[in-house]
């Protein structure tokens, strides 16, 4: 029982002493003011509680900005520095037992009675910085006045600089001191700066200076404003009374410098020298005017070059290619707005559409000689050449196919048949409605279009002597009413065969009539069919004269005949061996054949 009393009175006593010793402080004392000068000693103190006596206690002083010496657990000497960042300063202390920190103090701000952080400033400039572009023709004077700067710290109202410091660009006064371009020229606060005729640039800045009543001696700067860079020069530019010229114009054009300087002296086109910033030539119509003018102004001279441009048309007004969506197969119409006077107009169209118009009309005509997508596009020529944009356009054409004893042809124009057979004709046309044949000239022919389809048309040619000439009228939506024509007539019923070859002595040429047996297949086969030819309309005739022509490539033409009989023989014993060719034609076709002889 006694033993746990002892326990207890010993636990109570541990708790005591932890209480006496284990809660240790440090409170830094207020100070008298803590509105202080800068660069002057200050002495401060501090007390502590719940010190244990068997530790040894040491103190960090943190002081910002500023340096201390002397610094205790009791108290410290601090000197304050401001810097051109911040004139507020802060002070506490830590309590340490070796490197550790048992205790921190409260922390005291003071405001420093400084001017380094304050940037000056001259009002008109606002806060500095930027161009003060001056004439360097012209001398002159400016105002100048700094904005008030108060001493921080120093009451109500608070103590003021009066004194500045001003820089200014070399051969410029300050109320009557001539500067040198670097040295700050001691002032007041407002100044009359005189400047004179110069090209010589600087700046233009400010500062206060100032020694703190009731503080050290310390002579005090602020920071000066950001500098006004001076510039002595000018953005001079050359401009035209015309922006461009068109084509034959020979009309004066006059080209200005501006800004204009007395002093200034001007060489156009390394001409002598002039006083005049202004400057006439009378173009030639075709070519650009160039005009270059070197300034010379003080010590500085500048090189401006202008070119004034011959344009084929008013860029306001650009010529333009308009016409329909579609080119017809009868024709549709595309001229070129605004075109220029004096311009000429070069066609050009993509290989399905044909100019039917002499090359350079305005308005143009062109057709559809094929189907798909096209384009038209011009180039205009003048004193300068222009393409203008090309414009894509779609084609309107009827095309079509003809079918006879299970052959199919193409549709042209005019159409070679056999007579005796029928003949089913297939129509098909781009944005079509509507189709309907009509026979407008014909003998000896049936016809008939097929119900529900009349884009489908049948004939028969009853004999050789027979034909039929047609329109068909198609009704389009880009191309309204298109009628084109075709006419079916009795085809040539013969073809030319010829042998041998190689020949030897003789060559013979023979008319074969299509319609014996074997005789299509045995048939030159033609180099040109004439009848093909928009506007051909012959008849059949058995008994057509046709030529024969023999040429040699050196010697060009070597025999030639006209005949009417079936067969026809070439004497070639007075001819060397070699390679020659034969041309055969009559009203329908042409053949060329090349031939070897060898003896």
């Amino acid at each position: 029982m006694k033993s746990r009393s002892l326990i207890i009175v010993l636990f109570a006593s541990f708790l005591m002493l932890q209480k006496l010793f284990g809660a240790e402080t440090i409170t830094i004392s207020s100070p008298a003011t803590t509105d202080v000068c800068n660069a002057k000693q200050y002495v401060y103190s501090a007390t502590t509680t719940g010190l244990d006596p068997n530790k040894s206690y040491s103190a960090n002083w943190i002081v910002n900005p500023g340096t201390y010496t002397e610094g205790t657990i009791s108290g410290v000497k601090v000197t304050w520095g401001a810097t051109t960042s911040t004139n507020i300063g802060t002070l506490k202390v830590q309590l340490m037992v070796g490197s550790n920190v048992v205790a921190t103090s409260n922390e005291i701000s003071f405001t420093i009675k400084s001017i380094k952080h304050i940037k000056a400033q001259i009002p008109q400039f606002g806060g500095g910085g930027g161009v003060l572009t001056l004439n360097p023709c012209v001398p002159g004077t400016l105002n100048l006045g700094a904005a008030n700067i108060d001493v921080p710290g120093t009451g109500t109202p608070p103590e003021k600089v009066l004194d500045f410091k001003w820089l200014v660009p070399s051969g410029w006064t300050v109320q009557g001191q001539t500067s040198d371009g670097s040295t700050w020229i001691e002032s007041g606060q407002n100044v009359t700066v005189n400047y004179p005729a110069s090209t010589t640039e600087g700046s233009i800045s400010v500062k206060g200076y100032h020694v703190v009543l009731g503080c050290t001696a310390e002579l005090q700067e602020s920071l000066p404003m950001d500098a006004v860079t001076v510039k002595r020069d000018a953005d001079f530019t050359l401009t035209a009374n015309k922006a461009y010229l068109l084509c034959g114009d020979t009309n004066p054009v006059t080209f200005t410098v501006s800004p204009v300087l007395s002093c200034a002296t001007y060489y156009w086109n390394n001409q002598p020298a002039s006083s005049s910033y202004s400057y006439t030539i009378t173009p030639d119509g075709s070519t650009d005017v160039t005009v270059s003018v070197r300034i010379l102004y003080g010590t500085k001279q500048k090189t401006l070059t202008k070119t004034i441009e011959y344009k084929l048309y008013d860029p306001a007004n650009p010529p333009t290619i308009s016409g329909p969506l579609n080119v017809c197969m009868n024709g549709s119409s595309y001229s070129i707005a605004n075109l220029p006077t004096g311009a000429t107009i070069e066609w050009n169209q993509s290989s399905n559409i044909s100019l039917s118009s002499l090359q350079g009309s305005n308005p143009c005509t062109f057709w559809a000689n094929g189907s798909g997508s096209a384009w038209i596009e011009a180039t205009l020529k003048g004193c300068r050449t222009v393409v203008l944009s090309r414009i894509p356009v779609g084609t309107v054409r009827a095309t079509g196919t003809w079918t006879q004893n299970g052959i199919t042809h193409q549709l042209n124009t005019v159409n070679f048949v056999n007579y005796g057979s029928w003949v089913q004709t297939t129509v098909a046309c781009p944005d079509a409605n509507s189709f309907n044949w009509r026979l407008t000239g014909g003998t000896g022919i049936n016809w008939n279009q097929s119900s529900g389809y009349i884009n489908y048309m049948n004939l028969y040619l009853n004999n050789s002597s027979s034909y039929g000439d047609f329109i068909l009228d198609i009704n389009t939506s880009g191309c309204g009413l298109i009628s084109p024509t075709y006419h079916f007539v009795p085809g040539y019923s013969y073809g030319f065969a010829m042998s041998p070859n190689p020949a030897t002595t003789e060559l013979v040429v023979s008319r074969i009539d299509k319609n014996q047996a074997g005789g299509e297949s045995a048939m030159l086969k033609p180099k040109k069919e004439k009848f093909r030819d928009e506007g051909f309309k012959f008849r059949d005739k058995n008994q057509e004269e046709y030529s024969i022509k023999l040429y040699s490539e050196k010697q060009g033409l070597l025999k030639s005949a006209k005949t009417k009989d079936e067969s026809y023989k070439i004497d070639l014993r007075d001819l060397p061996s070699g390679t020659y060719f034969l041309h055969i034609e009559n009203d329908y076709v042409l053949y060329q054949e090349q031939i070897v002889i060898q003896k």
